[in-house]
């Protein structure tokens, strides 16, 4: 019976800022006061917009390319480019997915 109270009596002669505490339900916040998770959010936001728009430069570079030689020839820079087109997409998928 002793060996319990040992260290329930520890834990009770601690100041109570030296206790930790469960910051799991806290919300996160930033130097200036913004919440984290929001600030995370529009930062991913931006930054889809801008890789949405970097994919509609691509398709449109491929789709002229495509035109101009009828489909006939496969250049290597519209695979790079329709490479990139990928890649963009799957970031953008995976900051989607996350909140």
């Amino acid at each position: 019976m002793l060996g319990l109270a040992a260290p329930v009596a520890a834990a009770q002669s601690y100041p109570p800022e030296l206790i930790q505490r469960d910051d799991r339900n806290r919300e996160r916040r930033l130097p200036d006061g913004r919440s984290q998770t929001e600030a995370m959010i529009k930062e991913d936001h931006k930054r889809n917009l801008e890789d949405l728009k970097k994919m509609r430069d691509l398709i449109a570079d491929v789709e002229k390319d495509i035109e101009k030689t009828g489909g006939q020839v496969v250049s290597l820079d519209n695979l790079k480019r329709l490479e990139e087109l990928e890649k963009t997409s799957k970031r953008v998928r995976d900051r989607m997915r996350r909140y």
